[in-house]
């Protein structure tokens, strides 16, 4: 039996103060061995039981680096030409602005509505028949895949949770009805926003903010499945990404539009009016047809003048959301990955044993400390309370 004082035993110079026996930590270890080999042995059985239950995870990803289309665009240079046209000088409404912040495509990626988009997009699972949305792929009780290993974490560690969310109780979703004026409200049920908590572990966005580059990546059980939503995840964020770049240059033009196609029926209309009153008033010479005359054609200027400048504006409109919208450069297309991403079974085991390890060492050596020195203190401090 090892001598336990030799170890812990305080040493009374300053240089042996701060000096390891290893030797006798050694022989510690060895008279404790039975019981490092049971802390072990629990440890490799936990860390097999989870390197066997791991569920497969692949993990894709893409790039892509949005740019602000210019003049020499093929589209901007068709609206250049009509611009040249019409008489408008393309360096009086094309006044440059900036590249939308790197730092809000974060802010764009946890959008609430492009969440939603997400989750019910319907996806190609592995065995099951048809498409269908993430939501029922993950909410859904007849898709759920048995896992043990989370099985055993919800049961052990989150059973605290359960019953502490057993006790509160759910709240109940919010009910909401629009009303035809009212404003339109995004509401979240609660399994929504539980699924949206679940995919913030799953989902990710890298900016390079002096490049301007999106990188975005999925991790999911299935590599055809990641693949299918990275792709619908990209085309989100450009779609999203687009609406907040030309928001407001897109809302004037739908305005101009509205009021050319209003001043382009008065014309019409005037046009008409003026047309069949002097073809049926041509052999007639009277003061008032004259006047009549006069006042069409007033008409008729008016609303050629308003219908000519609102042209204008249409193009000038035009040309403006054509600059302001982005092209986005795909860097790296995603791709169906071959090799799983999650630990792979050698290594779950592998840092399983070397925690097991190091537990069953802290705890001998702890405990040797612990009785040698620290033991009647303890005992003594509960002594004088008494």
């Amino acid at each position: 039996m090892v001598d336990d004082k030799n170890i812990t035993k305080t040493p009374q110079t300053d240089e042996e103060e701060f000096s390891i026996d290893y030797v006798a930590y050694a022989k510690l270890l060895w008279s404790k061995r039975k019981l490092i080999i049971k802390i072990f042995a629990v440890f490799f059985v936990l860390g097999l039981v989870f390197a066997l239950t791991n569920p497969k995870a692949y993990t894709v990803s893409t790039t892509i680096v949005p740019q602000l289309s210019n003049t020499g665009s093929m589209s901007s240079s068709k609206l250049g030409a009509l611009a040249s046209i019409a008489g408008i000088s393309m360096g009086d409404i094309t006044s440059k602005n900036g590249e939308l912040s790197p730092l809000v495509y974060p802010q764009i990626f946890n959008n609430v509505e492009l969440k939603k988009e997400l989750i019910y997009t319907k996806f190609n699972f592995e065995d099951i028949d048809e498409p269908i949305t993430l939501f029922d792929y993950y909410m859904n009780p007849e898709y759920a895949k048995f896992n043990l290993g989370s099985f055993l974490m919800e049961w052990t560690i989150g059973l605290p949770f359960k019953i502490l969310g057993a006790i509160k109780g759910e709240e109940p979703d919010v009910e909401y009805v629009p009303s035809g004026d009212g404003p339109k409200l995004v509401v979240l049920t609660k399994d929504e926003s539980d699924l949206f908590e679940q995919l913030e572990e799953q989902f990710f966005i890298d900016i390079d903010d002096k490049n301007g580059y999106i990188t975005m990546s999925a991790t999911m059980p299935e590599q055809i499945v990641a693949t299918q939503v990275i792709q619908r995840i990209s085309d989100l964020m450009q779609k999203y990404i687009t609406f907040y770049k030309i928001e407001k240059a897109q809302e004037n033009l739908d305005f101009i539009n509205s009021q050319f196609e209003k001043a382009k029926s008065e014309y019409n209309a005037a046009a008409k009016e003026w047309a069949e009153y002097s073809d049926a008033n041509r052999a007639f010479t009277t003061k008032s047809a004259q006047i009549k005359m006069q006042q069409l054609q007033d008409q008729y200027s008016v609303a050629h003048t308003a219908y000519q400048n609102l042209k204008t504006q249409q193009i000038a409109a035009e040309i403006k959301v054509s600059e302001d919208t982005p092209i986005f450069s795909v860097i790296q297309p995603p791709y169906v990955p071959y090799e799983k991403s999650s630990p792979g079974k050698i290594k779950v085991m592998f840092i399983w044993c070397v925690l097991g390890a190091l537990v069953a060492i802290g705890w001998v050596i702890g405990k040797d400390y612990y009785d040698n020195n620290l033991k009647e203190t303890v005992k003594g401090i509960f002594r004088k309370e008494k």
